[in-house]
């Protein structure tokens, strides 16, 4: 479980490529962050196991595919585990990579909402499943074509991240639409900036959803 968690999160933390084992960690001190990283998801080894599975460091266990689907889809755990992980949650506001206030996970702050106490608990919880509806909604409105769980669990995190006027004008969408599933994973990695520049973050992110896609069902 180390080895695959070392791989989940080395793509935030580079130095853990080197290390075997928690306690090389430990010895460095300027690793303290990582070393508390680590503690904090094994205490939710099911997380992490479903992590490692949305990102393809394992095979999937499915092994007669289910049956695709199209119109009334819903993101799976997986893929709402996915969003959590590489969105974060902050229940303080904050500007994010763009420079847009946000806060929870990844809520981006409209004009006229107001977030005067810190977001916790439920309220976080609440606003994170509000903000998931029309980001379904715009996959299966926009899509055409039957999806497996891991493409439709892919799309919609594309969509929670970059929004739906930019998904529904896309080429991932275009090529997901024209059954060019061997393509549609280029097409998410291009999405992998911020003001004009490339965020390590957005690269993990999409990564993540491009493997995702690529294993189909889990």
């Amino acid at each position: 479980m180390w080895r695959a968690a070392r791989a989940l999160i080395s793509c935030y933390y580079p130095t853990l490529g080197s290390a075997s084992s928690p306690d090389k960690i430990s010895n460095n001190p300027n690793n303290i962050n990582v070393l508390k990283f680590y503690h904090l998801i094994r205490g939710n080894l099911e997380f992490v196991r479903q992590l490692i599975l949305a990102l393809g460091l394992v095979g999937s266990p499915v092994d007669h595919p289910p049956e695709p689907c199209l119109d009334h889809c819903q993101i799976s755990d997986v893929g709402r585990a996915l969003i959590r992980n590489f969105e974060g949650y902050s229940p303080l506001r904050y500007r994010d990579s763009a420079g847009l206030w946000t806060i929870g996970v990844g809520h981006l702050i409209r004009p006229g909402e107001r977030f005067e106490e810190p977001l916790l608990g439920d309220a976080a919880e609440a606003l994170f499943v509000k903000d998931l509806e029309p980001k379904v909604a715009a996959v299966n409105a926009r899509v055409s074509i039957p999806l497996y769980r891991g493409q439709f669990d892919a799309a919609v995190s594309l969509v929670y991240n970059i929004g739906e006027g930019a998904f529904a004008k896309s080429t991932a969408l275009k090529k997901i639409n024209a059954a060019r599933h061997d393509e549609v994973p280029g097409q998410i990695k291009r999405w992998n900036k911020a003001g004009g520049k490339v965020v390590r973050g957005l690269e993990c992110l999409r990564e993540a959803e491009a493997e995702l896609y690529r294993m189909r069902w889990y």
